[in-house]
């Protein structure tokens, strides 16, 4: 046996054993060599903590008194960084020829006499939280195993009654514990859970890598998928003169639909990670700097050295109007299906989903069919909103223009009326919710059994191009508040008077607080 280190071997047996019927054992299997990461995965760092204190910590917060760990390789490492936790360490000899049942086994055999149920998890498996370990431990069926699902994939923590333990224990077979528990014809309860932490192992650096991604977004966030560009901007001082050089205002910022929307949301106090494309080139630093200080995360982005950033280059009249625009948006091809897929958890994991029809439409038509959260969609352009058309029935929520309703629902619009029919029908095709803009005549907000219309905040535009994707932020926000059909149109309305009032897409003076203030000055007004 390894030397003794501080942490409680056995502890307190007598006790545990007068602590009657109901006392579930947590097992954290621990005993592995960490072969495929490089580095003893039980001591990685998780933030402020390690893998194997955060799984400690949360069971007992779960209410689980009593852990065990099996311990393996570095067993004398271990048991001084666990010298304070007041866990059980069991050693597993066999470590470097066993399968992990073998550690699964030795922790039953050491349980059995005091417990009447165990509670165990791969130490590579620390990101559920108390939450997780309290639903499986509830066991409402009295089966003899729970699990949780996400997806459809199964996950850890793992609960096994007393009553089959006789059966793992007899198993010999080589198909571990999932065989065993086959074999023994186990009763197993699946619990479906939205949170991906429960499916998410590290077995290589990489998975590491991306488990420290999930922690850093937590529990609550927003996932927005789309366009990022580099915004060249000129406002004419007065109206344009064709093939003449007009003297005005020139910006350089970072822009995109997608990006946008994002920065608009972190602005609007949300949590949001970015999936899109940009290059290793000269708007790099600009780029990465602008969303650090915003607050969206591109940790998932793509960096490519062989295209360029996008560039969105546009002429504004001297009211805000685009006059004209020159897109190069060839880098958003690279958002293709196995991208998404790659990331596709991390999305469904979401409290909702944005994204922008600058996506390839492979990518739209594989998003729609697999992610699972309500999906947010921005036309972009009548040309690209088309897009969209085969997979209407699949979004929750749509904010188009005038014209880029007219190209999805086929009715031209020349009023009101026309304007209701085309949200209704938009409807009709299976879109939840539809937020049709009518520019400075404000807005209809449309759903299969209601309808308002909303008049537009008063605001001095000074520019038009960063409207639509507040707007479409201010909806996502809504959403999340649980705001009804005409509060959502107000929240949408008053942010886009906050975005035309700036010569930057994105304006500075974005908040809720603003949004809300808007809103309320709204209904003063009206009142008045």
């Amino acid at each position: 046996m390894p030397a003794e280190g501080g942490a409680d071997h056995k502890m307190d047996r007598e006790n545990h054993q007068n602590a009657g019927r109901g006392v579930t054992v947590g097992v954290i299997l621990a005993a592995g060599m960490s072969t495929r990461m490089g580095e003893f995965k039980p001591l990685l760092p998780l933030k402020d903590t390690t893998f194997i204190k955060r799984i400690i910590h949360m069971m007992k917060e779960a209410g689980i008194e009593r852990i065990e760990v099996v311990a393996g390789a570095k067993y004398n490492e271990l048991a001084e960084h666990l010298k304070d936790e007041k866990v059980e360490l069991l050693y597993n000899s066999q470590y470097r020829t066993t399968q992990m049942l073998e550690s699964v086994k030795l922790a039953i055999l050491e349980a059995q006499r005091s417990a009447d149920a165990i509670l165990l998890t791969p130490v590579d498996v620390p990101l559920p939280d108390a939450a997780i370990y309290r639903a499986i431990l509830q066991n409402p069926g009295n089966a003899d195993c729970v699990r949780p699902s996400y997806h459809g994939r199964a996950g850890h923590p793992v609960l096994i009654e007393k009553r089959i333990f006789p059966a793992i224990l007899s198993y010999n077979g080589r198909d571990g514990l999932r065989g065993a528990l086959k074999d023994a014809g186990a009763d197993i309860a699946w619990i479906d859970v939205n949170d991906p932490s429960v499916v998410m192992d590290a077995d290589t650096p990489e998975d590491y890598q991306d488990l420290l991604k999930q922690l850093q977004r937590g529990k609550e966030y927003i996932a927005v998928a789309g366009g990022l560009n580099v915004d060249i901007g000129g406002s004419s001082l007065a109206p344009l003169i064709p093939h003449d050089s007009n003297p005005g205002n020139v910006t350089i910022t970072s822009g995109g639909v997608g990006r946008n929307i994002a920065h608009n949301l972190a602005l609007l106090g949300q949590r949001v990670f970015l999936l899109t494309a940009y290059g290793n080139d000269q708007y790099r630093d600009m780029i990465e700097k602008e969303a650090a200080v915003a607050g969206y995360d591109l940790t998932d982005a793509l960096r490519l050295n062989d295209v360029g950033t996008a560039v969105y280059l546009f002429l504004n009249e001297p009211d805000g109007n685009m006059a004209m625009a020159v897109n190069d948006m060839k880098i958003c091809e690279r958002l293709d299906p196995a991208y998404f897929e790659k990331h596709l958890d991390a999305i469904n994991a979401a409290t909702l989903f944005v994204m922008d029809a600058n996506l390839p439409e492979a990518s739209i038509e594989y998003l729609t069919e697999h992610v699972t959260v309500p999906i947010f969609a921005d036309m972009v352009s009548t040309t690209k909103a088309k897009r969209f058309l085969p997979y209407l029935s699949k979004l929750h929520t749509i904010k188009p223009n005038m014209l880029e309703a007219e190209v999805l629902s086929g009715i031209k619009i020349t009023d009101g009326e026309s304007a209701k029919n085309a949200a209704a029908k938009l409807c009709e095709m299976g879109v939840r919710q539809v937020f049709l803009s009518l520019g400075t005549h404000g807005m209809i907000a449309r759903k299969a059994d209601e309808m308002v219309m909303i008049e537009a905040y008063p605001a001095k535009a000074v520019n038009m191009s960063g409207a639509g994707d507040a707007s479409l932020a201010a909806l996502a926000v809504s959403h999340l508040f649980e705001k009804d059909l005409k509060e959502s149109a107000e929240y949408a309305n008053a942010a886009a008077s906050i975005a035309v009032e700036s010569l930057t897409t994105v304006s500075e003076k974005m908040s809720l607080e603003e949004v809300k203030t808007r809103v309320q000055k709204m209904h003063e007004i009206k009142e008045g």
